[in-house]
């Protein structure tokens, strides 16, 4: 094959590579069981950065989808016979962002609505838009114990 460095790092004739098995509970979303590009470099150095970055991308990636299949780990402690969540009175964040830029945004540059505009669609990606009912103090700070800003 090529010759070892750091995880993840191999060497063929001139060029590095980044290499790195899949795990298998992850593995049913790829269509391959290993990893494997070129990181386009000689120097060892950028090498082992490109592999850092990959790897952290990799684990991220990973993270989510366990996280989106943990709700099927977990529903072995449902009742059978729960009732589902009422719909919620509460507006959806979207509606909650224009009514707050229609107050606070009068005279702000094009900025603070374009940071505003990213920083919701953020929270709406990861959680939600719509909340099926009223969420309790102790939900909301351990979902929302994320650096957004």
């Amino acid at each position: 094959m090529g010759e070892h460095f750091s995880p993840y790092i191999y060497n063929k004739p001139g060029t590095f590579y980044f290499s790195r098995r899949i795990p298998k509970d992850v593995q049913g979303h790829f269509n391959t069981e290993r990893i494997m590009c070129s990181l386009k470099t000689k120097a060892l150095l950028r090498a082992s950065r490109l592999a850092q970055r990959f790897n952290e991308d990799l684990e991220d990636e990973w993270w989510q989808i366990r996280r989106r299949n943990s709700e099927t780990m977990f529903s072995r402690f449902l009742k059978a016979n729960a009732r589902p969540l009422a719909p919620s009175d509460f507006p959806s964040l979207s509606e909650c962002t224009d009514i707050c830029l229609k107050q606070k945004g009068t005279g702000k540059n094009k900025a603070f609505f374009h940071i505003t505009d990213r920083a919701i669609n953020t929270v709406i990606q990861l959680f939600f838009d719509k909340m099926p009912q009223a969420p309790s103090a102790s939900w909301l700070w351990q979902n929302f114990d994320v650096n957004l800003w």
